[in-house]
């Protein structure tokens, strides 16, 4: 039973994990800690623990939401803002056009629409 599990491996040129022992040092002394200050000195309710982890839960998903919403806004948004100044721009121009163009102008200004639903419909659904 003395003998080493792999041989090949010299000990002079084993590195004690001394970071990663203190870490874990501190950390188990921090839970007890907060273990003995919740059950001896503040000793909270039933509700109050619920409270808690619901607050961790609700910060979590607010989170993940303003992540998403920024993701939205950083791609989306810019297009969202081009179709909007294309509708603008098919619509100003409709006075100069003929029938022909303007039932084309009217049919792409619906179809830009749908897109515009679309993202503002993604926008809702990001943030939910």
């Amino acid at each position: 039973m003395n003998n080493p599990i792999w041989d090949f491996i010299q000990l002079s040129n084993m590195v004690f994990p001394q970071l990663h022992i203190e870490i874990g040092l501190v950390n188990n002394v921090l839970d007890s800690f907060y273990l003995f200050v919740d059950d001896q000195v503040e000793a909270p309710m039933e509700e109050e623990r619920c409270s808690r982890n619901s607050y961790i839960v609700a910060d979590v998903a607010l989170t993940r939401a303003t992540e998403k919403l920024n993701e939205w806004k950083e791609v989306d948004a810019n297009n969202l803002d081009g179709y909007r100044d294309e509708v603008s721009r098919l619509k100003s121009e409709m006075g100069a056009m003929n029938e022909i163009e303007r039932a084309e102008a009217r049919n792409e200004i619906a179809e830009i629409q749908q897109e515009i639903q679309s993202l503002v419909q993604k926008k809702i659904l990001k943030t939910m």
